[in-house]
């Protein structure tokens, strides 16, 4: 029994590396090439989708956008996102990982991209780390108006 746990422990531990140097790496390549990359999590029906929206609607033709979309359902965000921007992918996965994110990076024209978004409902106790230059927290008074203490950490 003690060597399964410490096999667990010491994937979780390789699986958290992993994920830091893929963050890194995320840095490093949008840093040269000037893009700004934003994460944006939240729970489910909070308004990322609709705020995103909005925003790729503004920046149309000014900016150029990638929106990465990670949820299980994200071919459905894929398609509505997809009317006012060019680029935009799914991770089908409630909690994104910076490897996965990196292999979305890989297939893109980063020539054309002036900010990378990317939405997530997972992590939102804690940001996954992306290789984000910052992170978004979107909250929902409908959710409860007590959402800015539960998630404190995200708030400042």
């Amino acid at each position: 029994m003690q060597y399964s746990r410490t096999a667990s422990s010491a994937s979780k531990s390789e699986a958290s590396s992993d994920n830091e140097i893929s963050a890194m790496q995320i840095r490093q390549t949008l840093t040269a090439a000037r893009i700004l990359s934003v994460a944006m999590i939240g729970p489910p029906g909070a308004g990322k989708t609709a705020l995103l929206e909005a925003t790729a609607r503004q920046l149309r033709g000014e900016k150029g956008v990638l929106i990465i979309v990670a949820n299980p359902a994200a071919d459905r965000d894929v398609e509505r996102l997809s009317r006012y921007c060019d680029h935009v992918r799914p991770i089908n996965t409630a909690v994104p990982t910076a490897e996965a994110v990196r292999a979305v990076l890989g297939s893109a024209p980063l020539d054309e991209i002036d900010i990378v978004f990317i939405e997530s409902v997972g992590g939102i106790t804690g940001a996954p780390e992306l290789g984000q230059d910052l992170t978004v927290a979107v909250l929902a008074v409908t959710g409860g108006d007590d959402k800015y203490a539960e998630y404190a950490n995200l708030v400042r």
